[in-house]
This record gives structure tokens, C-alpha cells and sequence, in this order.
């Protein structure tokens, strides 16, 4: 995985959403976190699955909020799609 592997830029207001982005659906590895605000949720999903990811939305409970747009890649991530 690139680290940006779609073309998505939030708002930057603060994420409501954390989408894990898995290399497959079926148990795939954890490769990187997208945070998203509630109105950009739905297209952040679609550029991950666009990319030909896993998408997993889950609730942005922080204690330091994030921001629409900010990317995580795990430093163990696989390979580039």
C-alpha cells in the first residue's frame, strides 16, 4: 500500500468516523485508518474500495481528535495494490 492509495482530501473538520482500511475482506491485514467527518465518510469509503480495499467505519472515540482527511499507514502495511 502506497502511503495514499486513493485519491480522497477531507474538509478537516473534526472526524467523526475511523475507517480501517484492510488489504482484503476476508481477514486481511489492517494496512491503514482513514478519519473522516460524518458528510465525508461515504465518499472516503468509496475512494477505499475505488482503490480496491476493505473499508471498515467504526466511531472516531479520541482523545485528541482528528481531522477530515488525515491518513494513518501502519508502517507494517503490505505491498502497493
Amino acid at each position: 500500500m502506497s502511503p495514499r492509495p486513493f485519491v480522497w482530501v477531507g474538509c478537516g473538520d473534526v472526524a467523526r468516523a475511523r475507517i480501517e482500511v484492510y488489504a482484503t475482506a476476508a481477514a486481511g491485514s489492517l494496512e491503514a485508518v482513514v478519519y473522516a467527518c460524518d458528510p465525508h465518510a461515504g465518499h472516503a469509503v468509496a475512494s477505499i474500495e475505488t482503490a480496491g480495499y476493505a473499508p471498515h467505519r467504526t466511531r472516531a472515540f479520541l482523545p485528541r481528535p482528528r481531522r477530515c482527511g488525515y491518513v494513518y499507514r501502519f508502517p507494517t502495511a503490505g505491498g502497493t495494490k
